[in-house]
């Protein structure tokens, strides 16, 4: 009697150990079904949209395109002459195998992590785009933590995105999770984008850990600093709109120029490999 309550008790847990394993197998299978769901919906949903704009819109869509090509002819041109200059700089410091260049993917928007948390997405990248995430982090595999990203919409700094198995997060500004390094207007003073501390106004957000002795004022513009290994440098964030004396820092809140209503496609910038060669 004794050993068959003991073969019963190592079946039981072995059953046990069985549908749990089963149930972490059909979770991930469900977790990447409701993905491609989400994708074809929100990519078709896009086509639509595109489509009407084309049909109705054609003749100022014409004009605005006309316009951009412009200025991204301006940009190009621009974009090459800093190029030449800093691979002449480069060869006369006889710099020869530091990667410069982030790798910037396109994302989508194809869902909220959960309903009523409009903060916090889940997005999708090509194939090509999460064959290099994987790379860069097997490269730095001996960094456990998960790999951050910028997220970019229009020129604007919109939140963070983390990479962690296998699925890109991301982190709006106004997250608790959300947190970068900024300049503050021509003083370019020194903060840190934080999520943690909410404001009365949920469009804003505040920027902590500003030096007392640096002069900043309301109507300053607030840019990525780039120190921080998550943004590159100069990316727009918003505008001061309050200052408060905070313990022995100031405190700002600044309204962000990307709200959070404009999601869909947006730019996640990885500088993961130039950290890396630069260590």
């Amino acid at each position: 009697m004794r050993y068959k309550t003991l073969i019963f008790i190592v079946l039981f847990f072995v059953a046990l150990l069985a549908t749990m394993e089963f149930n972490k197998n059909v979770e991930a299978q469900i977790l990447s079904l409701g993905d491609k769901i989400r994708i074809f919906f929100v990519s078709n949903y896009q086509g639509f949209i595109d489509a009407y704009k084309r049909h109705f819109e054609q003749a100022k869509e014409i004009e605005i395109l006309k316009e951009k090509v412009k200025d991204y002819e301006k940009i190009s041109l621009e974009n090459l002459a800093l190029k030449n200059d800093n691979a002449s700089l480069r060869a006369l410091a006889n710099i020869t195998d530091l990667s410069n260049e982030p790798f910037i993917y396109l994302s989508l928007m194809t869902s909220y992590v959960r309903m009523g948390e409009y903060k916090r997405i889940w997005l999708a990248l090509d194939s090509e785009a999460k064959q290099k995430l994987q790379a860069t982090q097997a490269d730095s595999a001996s960094n456990p933590s998960p790999k951050l990203l910028g997220l970019v919409k229009n020129g604007k700094a919109l939140g963070i995105a983390r990479y962690e198995n296998g699925r890109l997060q991301g982190f709006l500004n106004g997250s608790e999770e959300c947190s970068y390094g900024v300049f503050i207007g021509d003083s370019k003073a020194l903060g840190i984008l934080d999520g943690s501390q909410k404001t009365q106004n949920e469009r804003l957000i505040n920027v902590n850990y500003i030096p007392k002795w640096v002069n900043i004022k309301v109507g300053d513009v607030v840019y990525t600093n780039g120190l921080d290994g998550i943004f590159i440098a100069n990316v727009a964030v918003g505008e001061v709109v309050a200052i408060y004396e905070d313990y022995n820092y100031l405190r700002a809140e600044i309204e962000p120029y990307a709200q959070n209503e404009e999601s869909g496609y947006m730019w996640a910038i990885d500088l993961s490999q130039i950290n890396q060669d630069s260590q």
